[in-house]
């Protein structure tokens, strides 16, 4: 069976996070004449933000890798009320969450039950990966996330869905790549003018790109990962006679000194004999 994370590139974010941070204005339309904007269209934005940030910060980083950190879980989050005030769920069911394996990539994975205590499980990147039951823990197809039996509670519906994102990348990375997604779709929108005026679109870009700026000049610091070097890696030490002449011996200690306890300064053996 193919794996399908390797079909896909990885990207730094989820279209679950450009959909939060857009405070629901990029609905999943489907009538003919308004937007349709789906996860694959806003993975392509994903993609573009990947390609920025990679450029931007080219000079003090190694590798994508140098972006990763040990995957963690974000919060499992239900749909809202479409703009007819239905979609969202009608049970009574919390999942508290699902543990991520080290293999786990950056995607949301999502949770539909088809009766009250069964569900079907499929990632973003991952496709299907099964099914379960509340009453047994969840292990996926190609072992990436587990939901353990005492992570439900309450009572699911048929139709209910949970959607629990994952991450593989560095918060900060996250955060930035969010934020250009979001403000590139953003800018992208006719604000009755000329396009890419959007003016929350750009506010978004421009911060996401002050923040790359900021990192750049930390030298990747912001990641644990630091290029330049520390001046105290420059330091020698240095000697002084009561001249204030520099006796420093760089080359040998042939020419130990000794330290008075009482004058406080270094002098050459030979002052002392």
């Amino acid at each position: 069976m193919t794996d399908l994370k390797i079909l896909k590139s990885p990207v730094f974010s989820t279209p679950v996070d450009v959909r939060t941070l857009a405070m629901n204005s990029l609905p999943v339309w489907t009538h003919a004449n308004t937007l349709y904007l789906s996860d694959r269209m806003i993975t392509l934005f994903l993609l573009r933000a990947k390609g920025i940030i990679n450029f931007e910060l080219a000079s003090v980083i190694s590798s994508e890798t140098t972006l990763e950190t040990t995957p963690y879980v974000g919060p499992a989050l239900i749909p809202l009320p479409d703009e007819e005030n239905t979609g969202e769920n009608t049970g009574t069911g919390v999942l508290w969450g699902l543990t991520a394996a080290s293999t786990a990539y950056t995607e949301y994975w999502t949770v539909t039950f088809t009766s009250d205590t069964a569900f079907s499980v499929e990632g973003s990147y991952s496709g299907a990966q099964g099914t379960g039951s509340i009453s047994a823990a969840f292990t996926s197809t190609n072992s990436d996330v587990v939901i353990p039996a005492d992570a439900w509670s309450g009572t699911p519906a048929s139709g209910d869905k949970f959607y629990i994102p994952v991450y593989k990348h560095h918060p900060t990375i996250v955060t930035i790549a969010t934020m250009l997604a979001t403000g590139l779709i953003f800018k992208g929108q006719s604000t009755g003018a000329a396009p890419d005026t959007n003016p929350a679109g750009a506010q978004l870009y421009d911060d996401a790109m002050k923040s790359l700026e900021m990192m750049k000049k930390a030298g990747g610091a912001i990641l644990g990962v630091n290029t330049i070097i520390n001046s105290s890696d420059l330091m020698i030490s240095m000697e002084y006679d009561f001249a204030g002449r520099n006796v420093t011996n760089y080359a040998t200690d042939e020419n130990q000194r000794i330290i008075s306890n009482t004058t406080g300064y270094s002098l050459p053996w030979w002052y002392w004999y």
